[in-house]
């Protein structure tokens, strides 16, 4: 396009991509291994049944250095009807996590702040450690952890919570809210990120 900036080649660094897909073919699943084409079979572990034609398998790999193997499968789409039930509003908050239109408050557990000086000390060890270095590639390793300890509780917190609403109500309103905008608001940005 006219006015646009021209791109130059961007060099492809070992770690840039951290997962790949098999779209349809090149994988087979069998009891506790999963067969990839050019790398061979694999212990896993299923932690869900599989029963239905999986479709793609994706392979991603975390800063922690574990592998994780995501299967899309192909099902009938079911519509659900309108389960009978009252019906709520929810109004997200950073003092509490959300506000309920019945009263009720959930607590914000602040998973971020409970970890921050933990994150900024591995961090710190990280800036030190010279590049492609041992004690380098040691302290990201630290410092994923560190990221991975306060993503998983908030994600298990949130869906929890969801879970908990939706088996509990008909309908579930929420305000729309622009976090982009809201995150250029210096002195709450990271509270707004905690909340998630």
């Amino acid at each position: 396009m006219i006015g646009e900036k021209p791109s130059y080649p961007r060099f492809r660094g070992r770690n840039r991509y951290d997962s790949f897909t098999y779209p349809q073919f090149g994988f087979s699943l069998t009891p506790g291994k999963l067969h990839l084409s050019k790398i061979g079979g694999i212990k896993i572990k299923i932690h869900r049944a599989i029963e239905l034609t999986i479709k793609t398998c994706t392979i991603r790999w975390m800063p922690t250095g574990k592998w994780f193997a995501c299967f899309s499968i192909e099902t009938d789409v079911l519509l659900l009807s309108r389960r009978d039930g009252p019906v709520l509003g929810v109004d997200v908050g950073l003092k509490s996590f959300a506000t309920l239109s019945n009263g009720e408050k959930i607590d914000n557990p602040r998973f971020f702040r409970s970890e921050e000086n933990d994150l900024a000390r591995v961090q710190m060890k990280l800036s030190n450690a010279s590049k492609c270095s041992p004690e380098r590639t040691k302290a990201l390793k630290t410092v994923g952890r560190v990221h991975e300890r306060i993503a998983n509780p908030r994600s298990n917190f949130i869906n929890k919570g969801s879970r908990g609403l939706v088996d509990r109500f008909g309908v579930v309103a929420s305000e729309d809210l622009n976090i982009k905008s809201m995150l250029q608001n210096g002195s709450l940005a990271k509270s707004i990120s905690d909340v998630a």
